[in-house]
C-alpha cells in the first residue's frame, strides 16, 4: 500500500511543479524578452511485481515506481517583433544574446533589446532598462566619447 501512495504522491508533486511553470509564463506574458519554460518528465524504475503475466507468452510484468521532474527547459524560439521609433531598441532573430555587466561585474545576457542611454563620467553609454551597461562582441561596455550625440 505504501508504494502505491508514494507512486501517486510522485505524480502529484511532478504535476504540482508543471502548474507552477504555467503560471510562471503566464504571469510573465507581457514581460519583454521573457521565454517561456516547459516541464519535462521521467518515469522511476520500475520493478517487477508478479512473474508472469496473465498474457500468453509469459513476459515479466513490470511496475512503475512513480516520477519526477527531469528538468525545466526555456523555449528559446524566436518572439514577434514589435516595431518602435526608438534609436536604441533592438531586435534578435534567431539564435544569440545581449551581453550586459551586471551591478557584480559579472556577464549576464538577455534578448530584451529596448537600451537606452546613460551619461556618466567616460561618456554616454548604452544601458538596458535597468541601467546596466550593455557589451560589444569583445566585452567591452558601448560608450560614446565626449561630444557625440
Amino acid at each position: 500500500m505504501m508504494r502505491a501512495l508514494w507512486t501517486a504522491a510522485s505524480g502529484m508533486i511532478a504535476q504540482q511543479t508543471n502548474i507552477d511553470s504555467i503560471s510562471n509564463n503566464l504571469s510573465n506574458v507581457n514581460t519583454t524578452g521573457y521565454k517561456s519554460e516547459q516541464a519535462e518528465f521521467k518515469s522511476l524504475l520500475y520493478q517487477t511485481l508478479q512473474s508472469k503475466t496473465t498474457s500468453a507468452n509469459g513476459d515479466e510484468k513490470p511496475v512503475g515506481l512513480g516520477t519526477r521532474v527531469a528538468s525545466i527547459t526555456s523555449d528559446f524560439t524566436n518572439g514577434a517583433l514589435i516595431a518602435n521609433s526608438s534609436n536604441t531598441a533592438f531586435a534578435l532573430e534567431g539564435k544569440g544574446f545581449f551581453s550586459v555587466r551586471g551591478e557584480d561585474g559579472q556577464t549576464y545576457y538577455t534578448r530584451n533589446g529596448k537600451f537606452g542611454w546613460a551619461i556618466g563620467t567616460n561618456g554616454t553609454t548604452l544601458c538596458n532598462e535597468a541601467g546596466l551597461p550593455v557589451l560589444d562582441s569583445n566585452g567591452n561596455e558601448i560608450v560614446l566619447p565626449d561630444g557625440v550625440t
